[in-house]
């Protein structure tokens, strides 16, 4: 492995992709937004979180909605960070049914959530929307359920 993909230097790419983009697009930034995601629960290095655009931690390492917001409460009040936006780039936990789960957590909490719905061992094709090939219909009760909470937190 390459030492600048790694934690310790991965900011060093979020700065080249932010440089060599600079001045290239008709954005208020006029450059790219750039950030990398982190799979841990607790922060990414200090540098990473000093010069990430957004940041994108992982939920499928924090198994409770309480997990969550302590997630959320650590990155916040890192002295490194800065206010940016944060999203859960992906997060494996549903419980769609339950009233409190990783996906309400995360939007109380003013962060985004992204739905890792990879389909599981001895699934039906219709279940799971990242797993090849994929059924694109909301055909699985996991896909119902978590639209129908989409729905009903958004008002929709």
């Amino acid at each position: 492995m390459h030492d600048i993909i790694g934690a310790a230097r991965c900011h060093e790419l979020i700065q080249l992709a932010q440089t060599r983009s600079g001045g290239r697009l008709d954005t208020p930034t006029k450059r790219l937004l750039v950030s990398t995601s982190f799979v841990r629960p607790q922060p990414p290095p200090a540098a990473i979180l000093d010069t990430a655009d957004f940041l994108l931690p992982h939920g499928n390492w924090v198994h409770s909605p309480d997990g969550i917001r302590t997630q959320l409460i650590r990155l916040r009040s890192h002295p490194a960070y800065r206010g940016q936006p944060i999203t859960y780039n992906e997060d494996d936990h549903f419980e769609f049914d339950r009233l409190d789960n990783n996906f309400v957590a995360a939007v109380t909490e003013y962060a985004g959530w992204g739905y890792f719905d990879y389909r599981q061992v001895r699934e039906r094709f219709a279940d799971g929307f990242q797993s090849l090939p994929v059924d694109w219909a909301i055909s699985s009760p996991r896909k119902r359920a978590f639209f129908g909470l989409l729905k009903e937190i958004t008002g929709a």
